[in-house]
């Protein structure tokens, strides 16, 4: 489901959709964007070109059409409507650019598509089924060209519009401050001893066995508290073998990693300390703060990452702005597409 996400990222977020009238539409539109109308037959050839050129298939399995990726909700379905949403994006932008002088330029030359389509015909020619899929779905040169029209186009858009956005150093710093949590690095490192209270098919043991570990573990904590080498009673008495070796480091690890009762004390814990037994699920443990680290990137090391990041916020409103003066209808009976 990553994969998708990220090809269809870079598609409009939100979008006005209104449900279609049949008055509003001819029978075999599937959508019209400002009078602009969208047959049935360009949209079929939309999804299989895409779907075929990303190779679903391949990489998720054949099953990939049929699952729900939420209740209710397929692959096939969820993935009809996003070339919907990609259809009225183009179409969006290209109307905007065609009305505007400055705006043709970003309008993708004839020498940018050729050249597209040569490289794009140069992979379909060396897979004689790919060829043949393309051909028994209609998808032919003039469709492929102005596929790549209306993607390059959005490219250049994109680009330019992203390009021209001004971000101020307060606008970094003002979210550099508000997201100071993804910017600092907190983690501990530190050792244990787990006295286990499961068998080896990591079932609770009996109630009498459990005891008896409890009275290991308090007599372990106490040496361990009189200051006897942690690490050599890590490679006595730990059961957790992994760690046991190394002298019950466990190494570094950030917020999280650890099960609950773990995590919540030994992040509360100083270096040097030694905790009271910690019961999980696991058993009892022992831990044995050795270091901490709290670190802050500087926002000089981040300052690119955020006007990249504020840029594309800002992209993402004119798109917002863009959207809400178009008016799109949609014949919502002709959207899915059995792939």
């Amino acid at each position: 489901m990553k994969k998708l996400i990220k090809i269809i990222s870079v598609m409009l977020a939100s979008i006005m959709l209104m449900t279609a009238c049949g008055s509003k539409l001819s029978s075999d539109a599937v959508v019209s964007i400002n009078g602009v109308e969208v047959s049935k037959e360009y949209f079929d050839k939309t999804v299989a070109k895409v779907a075929r050129d990303n190779d679903f298939e391949t990489v998720f399995g054949e099953q990939i059409w049929d699952m729900e990726i939420e209740p209710g909700v397929t692959f096939s379905q969820h993935f009809s409507q996003q070339m919907l949403d990609m259809i009225i994006t183009h179409e969006m932008v290209m109307q905007k650019l065609e009305n505007d002088p400055e705006g043709k330029k970003l309008i993708a030359s004839d020498e940018e598509v050729n050249s597209e389509y040569a490289a794009y015909m140069d992979i379909v020619s060396k897979d004689p089924e790919y060829s043949e899929f393309l051909t028994s779905h209609g998808v032919d040169e003039v469709f492929i060209k102005d596929h790549l029209r209306k993607n390059l186009t959005y490219r250049n858009f994109a680009t330019s519009t992203a390009d021209s956005v001004e971000v101020t150093d307060e606008e970094v710093k003002e979210f550099y401050d508000a997201n100071i949590d993804q910017y600092t690095h907190n983690e501990v490192k530190a050792s244990h001893i787990l006295i286990s209270t499961l068998d080896e098919k990591d079932e609770p043991l009996p109630e009498e066995q459990q005891a008896k570990k409890l009275e290991l573990a308090q007599e372990v904590l106490l040496k361990a508290q009189g200051g006897a080498d942690f690490a050599s009673l890590a490679k006595e008495y730990s059961d957790d073998t992994v760690s046991a070796v190394e002298g019950g480091d466990l190494g570094f690890f950030g917020q999280g990693v650890m099960v609950p009762e773990f995590n919540d004390k030994v992040f509360s814990m100083e270096i040097g300390e030694i905790s009271d037994l910690v019961e999980t699920q696991f058993g009892y443990h022992i831990i044995y703060l050795t270091d901490k680290l709290n670190e802050v990137e500087a926002l000089e090391d981040v300052k690119s990452i955020i006007v990249e990041q504020l840029r594309n916020d800002k992209f993402e409103e004119k798109m917002k702005e863009l959207s809400d003066k178009t008016k799109v209808v949609i014949n919502k009976e002709l959207v899915d597409v059995n792939i």
